[in-house]
């Protein structure tokens, strides 16, 4: 389990070494999670609208869901989704992380996707 801070908040994220790429954490991942806290904290700084508040976010191979978390800390309406074998890990993490910080569950949803799949 890592604990990983994103806004001031803590994001308790579980890897899963068993479900391949899917279930690990990776320094993309963590970049892109910065960079949506980074433009956040710049938009504050600028006194102008928070970018993600009130926005719908579809990730697509959510893996361990920490980019589609941070989105959620920022006030986004996200749907995390992945592949069926990625997907329990990812709700453990969606669900755990959503109650810890007290964020409106009915906002988010873990979601199958098979990529080329209708």
């Amino acid at each position: 389990m890592h604990e990983l801070e994103f806004c001031h908040k803590t994001l308790f994220i579980w890897e899963d070494w068993r479900q391949d790429i899917g279930g690990k954490l990776w320094t993309p991942g963590l970049l892109m999670a910065h960079f949506l806290a980074y433009l956040h904290d710049l938009a504050a700084h600028s006194h102008l609208r928070a970018p993600f508040e009130n926005k719908t976010v579809l990730e697509f191979g959510s893996g361990c869901g920490v980019t589609g978390l941070v989105a959620a800390i920022l006030g986004a309406r996200v749907t995390f989704t992945d592949l069926p074998c990625v997907v329990p890990n990812l709700r453990l993490n969606v669900e755990f992380n959503v109650q810890h910080l007290n964020l409106p569950a009915e906002h988010h949803s873990v979601v199958e996707h098979v990529w080329g799949s209708p």
